[in-house]
């Protein structure tokens, strides 16, 4: 069973995102139709459930019965910002009025009373609370960022550190595996990696999304084969699943493989699933990696700008700068394939493409440098 978020129109006619646990996407979609909803769209595929989650709530159900469905969305589109905004709304402002009572009883001269010593109490205990939270959150988007910026050793640390910290209860087992793996791979530990992903512990983590991360460890090792094995046992695993056939078109249509035409039949099989609106970017980007291929630049941008703008909708900034720098490349290797190299500069300028792109995908970087000139 999967928990998935669906927007739709409920019976007495107001739009929300409403909590579905079911077998299959679809299955989701037509639990809310038999209950009379109407207009129904997927919002995010089982996965994105399980990682939706504040670092400081400790169970799925309490993170359910605080937030609605559209502040939990909120978490991993807006960072911090909306951590701090949360915090204040669910009963930060008791930590305002009772210290801002501290204050002016302390402004005033009034003596001190049991009241203001629970109210100091109070306040400096909802802060401390709240502030492990969010450190807690930054310590996981610090442990991101070291990975997207090639700062291997250092992530290798983080991973270890996370590992052992309060907050590791609340995060699958296999996202430190794939986090590990990928840093040993990068300073050539090959054998070390892979080892790593065999014996990680897969709870929380469904078996196509296990497979297709995987995959990308194979795509980093530039072995099509093997990449292409275990995106194969991922759709096998995941049929149900649009996002299964698109990390499978992504790597057919990417630098690896560069197969569009393989890209584009995998793509029409994930459009006969629902697809989930925060895996609509992604369609977009595996579109304009086919016109690519194809040779088709000028149609590829509008995807492009398009996925940046999907991506942006759903995806704090903080974290977004691998896949914008991704995007830049393919924008750069297109508007250097008409001609228009300085808007191809400005492209690998603006998505920073040397600096996040170049430790994950090199050949690709070099390829678009080379259609900029």
């Amino acid at each position: 069973m999967g928990r998935y978020f669906v927007r739709g129109t409920d019976p007495w006619g107001t739009r929300r995102i409403e909590r579905v646990t079911a077998d299959t996407p679809a299955a989701a979609l037509d639990s809310l139709a038999s209950l009379g909803w109407g207009d129904l769209q997927l919002v995010t595929d089982s996965i994105f459930a399980e990682m939706a989650t504040p670092a400081a709530m400790a169970t799925r159900p309490r993170v359910e019965a605080t937030y609605t469905p559209e502040e939990q969305l909120g978490f991993s589109r807006y960072g911090l910002p909306w951590q701090v905004w949360m915090a204040l709304k669910k009963g930060g402002w008791i930590v305002v009025v009772a210290f801002g009572l501290w204050l002016l009883r302390r402004a005033m001269g009034s003596p001190s009373t049991v009241w203001d010593v629970l109210a100091l109490v109070l306040s400096l205990g909802l802060v401390a609370t709240w502030s492990v939270g969010v450190w807690s959150g930054g310590r996981y988007r610090r442990t991101v960022l070291a990975g997207y910026a090639g700062r291997w050793e250092e992530a290798l640390r983080r991973v270890a550190k996370l590992e052992r910290s309060s907050i590791a209860k609340y995060i699958p087992p296999s996202d430190f595996a794939f986090r590990r793996a990928t840093a040993l791979l990068a300073l050539g530990r090959e054998a070390e990696a892979m080892a790593v992903v065999e014996r990680a512990d897969r709870t929380g983590t469904p078996e196509w999304a296990f497979h297709a991360r995987t995959a990308d460890l194979h795509v980093r090792r530039r072995d099509a084969a093997s990449a292409l094995a275990c995106l194969e046992r991922a759709v096998a695993a995941g049929a149900e699943h649009a996002d299964s056939y698109l990390s499978l078109a992504e790597t057919q249509a990417g630098d690896l493989m560069r197969d569009p035409a393989a890209a584009r039949e995998t793509l029409a099989r994930a459009r006969t699933l629902p697809i989930a609106s925060r895996s609509e970017w992604a369609v977009e980007r595996i579109e304009a990696m086919i016109a690519v291929e194809e040779g088709r630049f000028e149609d590829a941008l509008p995807h492009l700008s398009r996925a940046r703008s999907a991506y942006l909708q759903i995806a704090d900034r903080t974290t977004s700068c691998m896949l914008l720098a991704h995007l830049g490349a393919y924008a750069a290797i297109a508007l250097g394939g008409l001609g228009r190299r300085d808007e191809a500069r400005r492209a690998l300028t603006v998505g920073e493409v040397e600096r996040w792109l170049r430790p994950h995908a090199p050949e690709l970087v070099d390829r678009a440098l080379a259609a900029a000139g």
